[in-house]
């Protein structure tokens, strides 16, 4: 298993991204979006996560978007002044994902935690190429986004979570059932903000069904007749 540490430029600024991949040619890409503590506060934890995707043959990016902002932890307050710069930071890290030579161009996945999966869910509906998000614990984006073109979502959440409540899971699940597109959920109802093993290992069992479905099919459209993008 090889771990590169890479950059990219977003707006000027220097990006960090760390590179997980098992095979030598070109896979699928899944950028992973770490939460409000930041990538360092749990980053052997995040490794092991990428690094376990990867080995699903799936080339995995986990994406310092932070580095836009020089934020270490966000508050409500920072989240909300730094948002939008994050979000273009995210959109650019598809981009570079996507030309990377070890990934198949057309067939992204955002994977994001609590912040990082309220950005994924702000940015899946952006760029064509993003064929699938999954979202752990976050919270309801502006629902302009489902105007765009959304890809299939797959919604993670503790139904005991006191960070973000477990209706952010459910208005989403109605917004994307109203808009008729394809979404699979899970909620597990005695857990928190941070799911514990044996939740966790389940949904990272379901994740990755989730990806190799929407990934790993060339017949699988992410268009929705009534959802069209950006």
């Amino acid at each position: 298993m090889a771990n590169v540490s890479e950059t990219f430029l977003t707006q000027g600024h220097a990006i960090s991204v760390e590179v997980c991949q098992h095979v030598s040619q070109p896979q699928p890409a899944i950028l992973v979006l770490h939460g409000a503590d930041g990538p360092n506060a749990r980053r052997k934890s995040y490794l092991r996560l990428a690094n376990g995707i990867a080995e699903h043959d799936y080339t995995v990016f986990l994406v310092h978007y932070f580095d836009r902002t020089g934020t270490v932890t966000a508050d409500r307050e920072t989240t909300r002044n730094c948002f939008l710069d994050w979000r273009k930071t995210v959109i650019d890290a598809v981009v570079f994902a996507a030309a990377h030579p070890s990934v198949l161009t057309d067939s992204v996945g955002l994977l994001g935690f609590s912040l990082g999966a309220t950005l994924a869910l702000s940015v899946a509906g952006r760029l064509r190429r993003i064929r699938a998000v999954a979202e752990f614990s976050g919270a309801m984006p502006d629902p302009s986004v489902f105007m765009m073109r959304m890809p299939p979502a797959l919604i993670v959440h503790g139904g005991k979570d006191e960070v973000v409540r477990v209706e952010e899971a459910y208005k989403l699940e109605r917004l994307l059932q109203e808009r008729n597109i394809a979404y699979e959920i899970e909620v597990y109802p005695k857990e928190g903000h941070l799911l514990r093993a044996d939740a966790y290992a389940d949904a990272f069992r379901k994740t990755a069904l989730f990806f190799d479905k929407y990934l790993r099919r060339a017949d699988v459209s992410v268009d929705n007749s009534n959802v069209q993008s950006g």
